[in-house]
């Protein structure tokens, strides 16, 4: 990533874990706040090169956590989000992601991706067999 993030973080913190938490309680997830919008798009449209690398062979720490780069979303679309990821875990979607904290979807590569609402969201489910 050609982002030097050093200047470029006013602050950060760990999100505390809720107690049904399952998972390892040793690194819970952490945010960033960006001085300004263009490093954190610079940043987030990097996380395609994050896929598949763990904080043990790639960042050299003793524990193997995959590393995930995602947006921080509203209650409504995060609802919207998980909608859509469910149809394409189902294979019923070419792909889904968020972008400036707005959701996308593809049904193939026809398809306008952008999605308003969870209506959207419910006509496109309605429109694959």
């Amino acid at each position: 990533m050609d982002v030097y993030l050093g200047d470029n973080i006013s602050t950060s913190h760990r999100l505390p874990l809720p107690q049904s938490y399952k998972g390892n309680r040793s690194s819970p997830p952490l945010i960033l706040k960006f001085t300004t919008r263009t490093v954190r798009e610079k940043f987030y449209k990097a996380r395609t090169k994050l896929k598949g690398c763990n904080t043990n062979e790639d960042l050299g720490y003793a524990e193997n956590n995959y590393i995930y780069n995602n947006e921080c979303l509203t209650e409504q679309n995060q609802q919207q989000f998980n909608e859509c990821l469910k149809f394409k875990k189902q294979k019923k979607l070419l792909s889904n992601w968020t972008s400036n904290g707005r959701v996308y979807l593809r049904k193939d590569m026809n398809t306008k991706p952008i999605l308003n609402s969870i209506d959207d969201v419910r006509k496109v489910q309605a429109s694959i067999p």
